[in-house]
């Protein structure tokens, strides 16, 4: 009676993230779906036109997943040579949000352009000038984010390079199907498609600005027609202002950008099961003890028994003089009791169990090989090191240690000379999950900012424009990360150790990629109007005909995103009002931070630097060319 049972552990911290991971996707689903009806019911107030979008979409949802699960199971049968694709659990949760959220604005710029055509051309011709007037835009958005994520491809890192075409292949999926599916539905339905709403002339007059050829002059009581014309009047004022506004964040999230945490166990609120247990291990045992870093030493040939067992306690002295080692476990010291400096008394009880250990067999078959190729060859050290096996100090002692024995390895004087030596447990992973994941970030980067700024220069042809609008995607990278930081540092008090290590990457390169979508809707319709005005009128007419659709769609996907956070708040609110979650009240740190994150940039993305940055940008470039 009175007995308390906890687990945990590297088996219950991995089971319960996968059932957090569950939860997360469950929600994410329903909340995401929930969203996109609000906004196209807000949007449109039209039923027809809210069931199409979700009709293609859904479509799109099963069609993708259905492809990708085929592509995977060839892959693992080696059924297609070369081909090499994995589905983690995770990536249903980035194919949703985004499937969901591009799909969805595919669909809305399609629509606002049909609307548009309608009021002066018969239906079928309505549809095919709207399909031909967004196709460069759809194609032009929906690449930057297909060949942006695609190059996660070269990282590797497992979860990285394989997410990345994942998603890729499901928004090539969605793009056919929005490009084929959805206009066939529209056509097929006719202009009714618009009820209970009239499209007339008089109504859309009051959301359009209508330019005259000759004259710069702008008529129109729409919101964007007044930014337009605010940001054409007053470019260089507007973009000096918006950069250095923007640029406080952005200063903070580079500086801090490496500020992560990889503790595993830390993505788990305190509410889980094997976080409790973790705290009450701490709290009782000291951390390193419970986390001791294994060296394996493999001599290259066999070596006596006794000279074996020698080499291996001088080898144990001399670990004692490394930085940060606290105890070292050996054959002859299985409790790591006995430093150097520690005499075997007679009256010594711990120096009895010492000499009782070392000579037991467990003892014996723990520490040396069992395998007659291997029993004196190769032998097993583990080493508990001061402090926490999750920081960036402790690994920096782990790496030292390291170097100390791969150092013993290349001595020519050292009976070690020419052995292998590998480290494993806690510490060593991070190290090695750390270093191939830093290594990744800085060529995948590179690689998206590369790919990304090719397709602007194709889609655009308009060399220091497509420059321009990599600079502000970068610029609102940084202003989300700084922001992100200082929001979850209040957040979490003193419980933030740092975002989730995969929180950069991921938010770079979503970012990078799907960021574009509003500048190429935007700029590409800018060009599309020059053709018939000039420079400055085409801006403005550009900005007021696709502000409010541009909004719309940057809402659906801010909205998409931040449905990843939903399994941080859907259960406590349930229990505020008395209601039965279905889930296991277990969230991810990771995925809430990032479905923040994303989140937030696309707004950012949205109403700041599509609104402000890139028109007053352009406005710019207009007055120096008329000048």
């Amino acid at each position: 009676p009175g007995l308390q049972l906890q687990m945990t552990g590297s088996a219950a911290v991995g089971g319960e993230t996968l059932l957090a991971s569950r939860d997360a996707i469950r929600y994410t689903e329903w909340i995401t779906v929930a969203m996109i009806l609000l906004i196209l019911a807000a949007v449109y107030r039209a039923p027809l036109l809210v069931a199409i979008p979700m009709i293609s979409i859904g479509f799109a949802v099963v069609v993708s997943t259905s492809l990708v699960s085929l592509l995977t199971s060839w892959s693992i049968a080696g059924a297609i040579p070369g081909l090499d694709l994995r589905i983690f659990t995770t990536s249903r949760i980035f194919v949703v949000v985004i499937l969901f959220g591009a799909g969805t604005d595919y669909c809305l710029f399609l629509i606002a352009r049909l609307r548009e055509e309608a009021l002066s051309h018969p239906w079928a011709e309505a549809c095919h000038r709207s399909l031909h007037g967004v196709m460069g835009a759809l194609m032009g958005s929906a690449m930057t984010t297909v060949v942006g994520l695609g190059m996660l491809w070269i990282a590797s890192f497992g979860k990285f390079h394989y997410t990345g075409p994942v998603i890729a292949i499901c928004l090539l999926v969605g793009l056919l199907v929005c490009t084929t599916l959805t206009p066939a539905l529209l056509y097929t339905i006719g202009p009714k498609v618009f009820w209970p709403a009239q499209v007339s002339v008089e109504n859309y007059q009051r959301l359009t600005v209508f330019h005259s050829p000759n004259s710069r002059r702008s008529y129109s009581s729409g919101v964007w027609s007044r930014i337009a014309l605010i940001l054409t009047r007053h470019p260089l004022t507007t973009l000096s202002l918006g950069i250095a506004v923007l640029s406080i964040p952005a200063l903070y999230g580079l500086r801090h950008e490496n500020a992560v945490t990889y503790d595993l166990s830390s993505q788990l609120n305190h509410s889980a099961m094997s976080r409790r247990g973790l705290r009450l291990l701490a709290e009782h045992f000291k951390i390193g003890d419970i986390n001791p870093v294994t060296i394996l030493m493999l001599r290259p040939t066999d070596t006596p028994p006794e000279a074996f067992e020698q080499e291996i306690k001088e080898l144990a002295t001399e670990l004692y003089e490394v930085e940060g080692v606290a105890t070292v476990r050996t054959a002859d010291d299985p409790l790591g009791d006995f430093p150097p400096d520690r005499d075997m008394s007679l009256l010594s009880g711990d120096a009895w169990r010492r000499r009782t250990l070392r000579n037991h067999r467990l003892a014996q078959n723990y520490f040396y090989s069992s395998n007659p190729e291997l029993t004196h060859r190769l032998a097993r050290l583990d080493v508990t090191m001061d402090g926490d096996p999750f920081s960036i100090d402790t690994a920096a002692k782990v790496s030292q240690l390291s170097r100390f024995l791969h150092d013993q390895a290349k001595l020519d004087s050292s009976p070690w000379q020419g052995s292998t030596i590998l480290l494993t447990g806690t510490t060593p992973s991070i190290i090695d999950l750390r270093t191939v994941t830093l290594r990744d970030n800085q060529r995948i980067k590179i690689a998206v900012v590369v790919a990304v700024f090719l397709v602007l220069v194709l889609v655009i042809r308009r060399l220091g424009l497509c420059v321009y609008l990599i600079l502000t995607v970068l610029i609102s990278y940084y202003a989300t990360l700084g922001l992100t930081l200082l929001f979850f540092q209040n957040a979490y008090g003193s419980d933030f150790v740092g975002l989730d290590w995969k929180l950069p990457l991921f938010l770079f390169v979503i970012l990078v990629a799907i960021g574009q979508d509003y500048n190429v809707y935007l700029v590409t319709r800018i060009v599309e109007e020059q053709r018939k005005f000039g420079w400055i009128s085409a801006l403005r007419r550009a900005v007021s005909r696709t502000g409010g659709i541009i909004t719309a769609c940057g809402l659906v996907m801010a909205a998409t995103f931040l449905s990843m956070t939903a399994s941080a708040w859907i259960p406590p609110l349930a229990e505020f009002f008395g209601w039965q979650s279905a889930g296991s009240g277990r969230s991810l740190k990771g995925i809430t931070e990032l479905g923040f994150a994303l989140g937030l940039g696309v707004l950012i993305d949205t109403f700041y630097v599509r609104t402000i940055l890139v028109p007053s940008f352009v406005a710019l470039l207009g007055h120096r060319a008329a000048s």
